[in-house]
């Protein structure tokens, strides 16, 4: 996993010019052979999705061909969806949803489902305190890899749970990672999500309304 974070680091670092800091939400898809979408900006030309928040991409990327690829800012969370690819290839498929402006101070819980066929997939989130678009300096987590043959379509599920920065603004990115085997086509279907989780002050709030509202409830019957 680290090594392939490796390579989408650099691959990202040659797009980043055509990310303005102004930018809300953006998603470049390229692979490990050089080859990439450009970064769609959301409201730009390259974005199939004419809804303000969300930018999809649909098109072919090297030995790649994507269907509704699309992102989108859910609160303080993100949510990378309808990821569809499919290659007879052994390159790699990297695909990042990057969200700027993020303040609030949060932990972040992580969810990846996968069905997938002949090749392996992982999922990380990262986030940047100088709020740089695509930027990765702190690894939030990851999920994964799953490994599945030719054949059938296989189902994976995962989650994990890490840390934002201490203070904003900071931007947060989503990261696929597909990996081709081969000659044999490879199939894959996921979306993952990366969701603020309340900190431990706030289930004691929630806690204490929810044992207040027990408690006039037993009183009303109790008269």
């Amino acid at each position: 996993m680290r090594r392939i974070l490796t390579i989408a680091c650099v691959c990202v670092g040659i797009l980043m010019p055509g990310l303005a800091q102004a930018s809300p939400i953006a998603l470049v898809i390229l692979d490990s052979l050089g080859h990439s979408s450009g970064v769609v900006i959301d409201g730009d030309p390259l974005d199939a999705d004419p809804l303000d928040g969300v930018v999809a991409f649909n098109g072919g990327v090297g030995d790649w061909t994507l269907n509704l690829t699309s992102g989108a800012r859910i609160g303080p969370g993100l949510s990378l969806n309808s990821i569809n690819a499919s290659a007879a290839t052994s390159s790699t498929l990297f695909v990042l949803f990057t969200s700027l402006g993020h303040t609030t101070i949060t932990n972040y819980l992580l969810g990846f489902d996968v069905a997938l066929q002949n090749g392996s997939a992982a999922y990380g989130a990262f986030a940047d305190p100088a709020n740089t678009g695509f930027g990765m300096t702190l690894g939030i987590g990851s999920v994964g890899p799953f490994v599945a043959g030719p054949g059938a379509m296989s189902l994976f599920t995962g989650s994990a749970l890490g840390a934002g920065p201490l203070a904003g603004p900071y931007s947060l990115t989503q990261l696929f990672v597909v990996q081709g085997a081969g000659e044999e086509v490879t199939i894959f279907t996921g979306q993952a999500t990366v969701t603020a989780v309340p900190e431990p002050a706030t289930f004691l709030l929630l806690g204490a309304g929810l044992a207040s509202v027990l408690t006039r409830r037993r009183r009303d019957r109790a008269r």
